[in-house]
């Protein structure tokens, strides 16, 4: 009873060679700047008043039935797919820096585990190891095996396959497995079907393991080493991920701004205050979101995450990454007699029509191209020195480079 099924081999190798035909598209990762130019020229609205639309951004679920997810479960901020191979040295190094990541984020990442096997020839120990952890999660102890079969990995990798059977077999009955069940899901078509459709999308990302997607997004190109990655997970994903956990509404916010009236807004920061003037009038939409949103402290404690010097200074989103919303979007609202023919105009940010949302810039100097493609809701009364003294940061060049500058908060003042 101590087999595994040589019917496996040649099963996984005719499903192997049809998952040869991939295609190597990557998931993209989401992105809004005030510059962004999403190809849709976006027109003047001539007066049209805007509209909103409760529209709250979710995380995707991307564990299947046949996944062994662990991790934060429930409340996850992100979610780690691992295409990964138990006899792959790269592969036992980006485990280990995943058992890492989450002992430092327990609460935010949740890991699923999918093959990826290397075929070395005559030695196919990776595949018997994945059936045998496939085969031990249909009874609860994927990851038992996992950790066991990794922790292992230099005294089996190059054992001959029956001395590797052998091996599995005594640990098998080591983790409190039913052996009489484990032998028969082991040898299973369905176990030999998994691993082969879980290498056919691996395929997708790269013709060899690891493979590491975070909310379905592969890993950038920026990233090219270890601390790369766990900045890239503190910096962007795990933010991201939060603030869509906890920082949206379900519905857009009650229109309460009385266009016939004055509206402040000091912006405090550690290096100074900066006052806005905020025009109803002409964008309410605008000015009634910003309003409600400083009012709810959305703002409090939010970074300046892009800084760029004769461009712009944009804020406005929690996360710090310049994806999150508030839970809702709405329309332009637009005006000849306010455009970017100076500077310290005050506009919503957007990546295409009806996409305004909380995020929001200032422009360092004229920007006449920008005139119809942003609301403007407001200037800058005071605290131009304070815009200047912010320690630049172009997320674009740089996505990686820390935050240095905090809205503390935000004061309204109606009159």
């Amino acid at each position: 009873m101590r087999k595994f099924s040589t019917i496996f081999i040649l099963m996984i190798a005719l499903l192997l060679l049809a998952a040869c035909g991939g295609n190597n598209s990557q998931a993209n990762t989401p992105t809004q700047s005030a510059g962004n130019d999403s190809g849709e020229e976006i027109m003047d609205t001539g007066g049209e008043p805007a509209t909103c639309t409760a529209q709250a951004q979710a995380l995707p679920d991307l564990v299947r039935e046949t996944d062994f997810p662990t991790g934060a479960l429930e409340d996850y901020s992100i979610t780690v797919v691992m295409y990964s191979d138990f006899a792959c040295e790269a592969c036992a190094t980006m485990g280990e820096v995943i058992a890492t990541a989450m002992q430092l984020y327990p609460n935010d990442i949740r890991v699923v585990y999918r093959f990826f096997p290397v075929l070395h020839g005559d030695n196919d120990n990776g595949v018997v190891a994945a059936k045998a952890a496939e085969a031990a999660g249909l009874q609860g102890k994927f990851w038992e095996m996992h950790n066991l079969l990794f922790t292992t990995r230099e005294t089996w990798v190059d054992m001959p396959s029956s001395d590797f059977a052998n091996f599995v077999w005594t640990n098998v009955s080591e983790l409190g497995l039913d052996m009489e069940q484990f032998n028969e899901d082991v040898n299973s078509d369905a176990i030999n079907e998994q691993i082969a459709a879980d290498y056919n999308e691996a395929l997708n990302y790269a013709e060899e393991p690891p493979v590491v997607l975070v909310n379905g997004s592969a890993t950038p190109i920026y990233i090219s080493t270890v601390g790369d990655f766990f900045v890239w997970l503190e910096t962007l994903m795990i933010p991201y991920g939060r603030h869509i956990k906890d920082q949206q509404f379900s519905e857009c916010p009650p229109m309460t701004v009385d266009p016939g009236k004055d509206y402040t807004a000091t912006l405090h920061t550690e290096k100074g205050d900066v006052v806005l003037a905020l025009y109803p009038d002409v964008a309410p939409m605008a000015v009634n979101s910003f309003v409600f949103l400083a009012e709810n402290d959305y703002y409090d404690n939010t970074p300046f995450y892009a800084v760029i010097e004769g461009f712009v200074v944009q804020a406005g989103d929690p996360s710090g990454t310049g994806w999150g919303t508030p839970g809702y979007l709405f329309g332009l609202e637009t005006s000849p007699d306010l455009t970017f023919e100076r500077p310290y105009m005050v506009a919503m940010a957007n990546s295409g029509q009806d996409t305004s949302n909380s995020q929001f810039f200032i422009n360092f100097s004229p920007l006449t191209y920008l005139n119809g493609k942003y609301t403007i809701f407001g200037e800058v009364l005071d605290g131009v020195d304070v815009l200047k003294s912010l320690t630049s940061r172009d997320p674009e060049k740089n996505p990686l480079i820390p935050f240095n500058d905090y809205i503390l908060d935000v004061t309204i003042e109606e009159k």
